[in-house]
């Protein structure tokens, strides 16, 4: 089952990274994603507080929108991450990537 996640490729401003307290929940709520799809932003921001403030608990916190305008519905079959280098997210599959000892993630080459 493939599961669908906001990233946000630009440079610049990142946003699940950028709002790493709540990540995975506003990188894969399907709601939000509903939201951004529809071109809801008032309301997709206000959701996205709300996902914020019930994960931290702290409720004058408010979600950075700064990497809204590059967001993108993007799709993984299964376990996942995304990096971030400047603002720009990258989503990977943890299925085709190796780990490297400088600690990041990068694709496996075929032979």
């Amino acid at each position: 089952m493939k599961t669908r996640i906001l990233v946000s490729g630009g440079f610049g401003a990142g946003w699940s990274t950028w709002n790493s307290e709540a990540k995975y929940e506003l990188a894969t709520d399907a709601e939000l994603i509903r939201l951004f799809e529809s071109g809801q932003r008032d309301a997709f921001e206000e959701r996205a507080n709300h996902i914020l403030r019930t994960v931290t608990g702290y409720h004058g916190d408010t979600v950075y929108m700064g990497g809204y305008e590059q967001i993108e519905v993007q799709e993984a079959d299964g376990d996942w991450f995304i990096e971030e280098y400047d603002g720009s997210e990258s989503l990977h599959e943890i299925s085709t990537a190796a780990w490297r000892p400088s600690g990041k993630f990068q694709p496996e080459k075929s032979e």
